[in-house]
């Protein structure tokens, strides 16, 4: 059985999904993965053909700035903010339940797909005590008033002082299921206050990093990770065979 499950949130384009599930099911055919439709197309079929446990949800988690459904309400919405409170925790109860799924069927670890995340190859640096995602990232900087509110009322340790859980972050999560209600908790408690510290914790790739900052982990990155668009800025080149992880591939997307 493979060290490694997957999480994939995807809504309707079709290619990018079964591409994304197909590459990812080549190198990890065992490997067991949690497929979840935002309110989205009907992906069973695909699940079927690959082997994945499929959910369909009825609510969509997009963009507050972006959903007619939400701009229509009469309650006050933020166009700037991703997800709010309530969203968030649906979120996690979504990743939760994936991360049960995984290791429950015997893998520890899982990485989070989305639409424009090629792998590439078999998925070998897990982090045993925390999460790694890709690259350093020192421009996506979360803001020291978060960081030091949080040191001082939980002792919350960080190792870097950036957010970078995009697509393709790989995670323990052995050690967030353990952690579920914590983090629920949490949420519930400090994500209003939180988000007038930084206006970004709406933000998936953001919220995750410092949930994992909460219950005591560090950020490590990911060796196997590799950016499309590292190639004309850095001269890496993300198709040499030591990525398997490649973000922002957007032949389909």
């Amino acid at each position: 059985m493979s060290k490694i499950g997957a999480y994939f949130q995807t809504y309707k384009n079709v290619k990018a999904t079964e591409f994304v599930i197909k590459n990812f099911r080549q190198h990890h055919p065992d490997s067991p993965i949690t497929v979840i439709s935002d309110a989205g197309s009907d992906f069973s079929d695909i699940c079927k053909k690959y082997k994945c446990n499929y959910q369909h949800r009825f609510l969509n988690l997009g963009r507050q700035g972006t959903q007619n459904i939400k701009l229509s309400s009469k309650f006050p919405v933020d166009v700037r903010l991703a997800f709010n409170k309530e969203e968030t925790l649906v979120w996690i109860q979504r990743f939760y339940e994936s991360c049960l799924y995984c290791v429950e069927h015997g893998s520890d670890y899982i990485v989070m797909l989305e639409d424009d995340v090629y792998i590439k190859g078999s998925i070998t640096d897990l982090p045993e005590k925390g999460f790694s995602c890709g690259p350093y990232n020192d421009e996506n900087l979360i803001k020291p008033e978060l960081l030091n509110y949080l040191h001082r009322k939980y002792n919350m340790k960080y190792n870097v002082n950036y957010y970078a859980c995009c697509g393709g972050a790989v995670f323990n999560a052995k050690i967030f299921t353990d952690n579920y209600l914590n983090v629920v908790n949490f949420i519930n408690n400090e994500f209003n206050i939180l988000q007038k510290l930084d206006d970004k914790m709406g933000w998936l790739d953001f919220f995750i990093h410092i949930l994992y900052f909460y219950i005591g982990c560090s950020y490590s990155v990911n060796s196997q990770f590799a950016e499309t668009w590292w190639l004309p800025k850095w001269k890496i080149d993300w198709k040499d065979s030591q990525y398997s992880i490649i973000h922002q591939y957007k032949d389909l997307y």
